[in-house]
């Protein structure tokens, strides 16, 4: 079952291309969702999508957050890690709870 769903995938995408219509979010997203980006040509992969990672300066900026004023300047102009991420995504939820007056609970 799960082989007819993928050929019929397969030619949806592969009608769409030949006749110029963009593929629909659903596709791309199923596609990116069973590893078979190579079915959507030049579109981005989730693994790709996000390359080059924005800086960590820049990071900060999308998630509303000020950095420590503690660290470098050149520090701040380097490539965000996934690590960064995290703790970034962690301090822009601590902010906004207190911003909110939202306790947060520790596990």
């Amino acid at each position: 079952m799960e082989n007819n769903m993928e050929k019929a995938m397969e030619l949806n995408i592969e009608s769409w291309n030949k006749a110029g219509y963009p593929i629909p979010e659903a596709y791309k997203n199923w596609c990116m969702e069973h590893g078979r980006e190579d079915l959507l040509g030049d579109a981005p992969s989730a693994e790709t999508a996000f390359l080059p990672l924005p800086s960590r300066g820049e990071l900060a900026a999308m998630f509303g957050i000020d950095l420590p004023a503690d660290l470098a300047h050149e520090s701040a102009e380097e490539p965000a890690t996934e690590a960064d991420m995290d703790a970034m995504i962690n301090l822009a939820i601590e902010q906004m709870a207190r911003d909110f007056g939202v306790n947060i609970h520790e596990k």
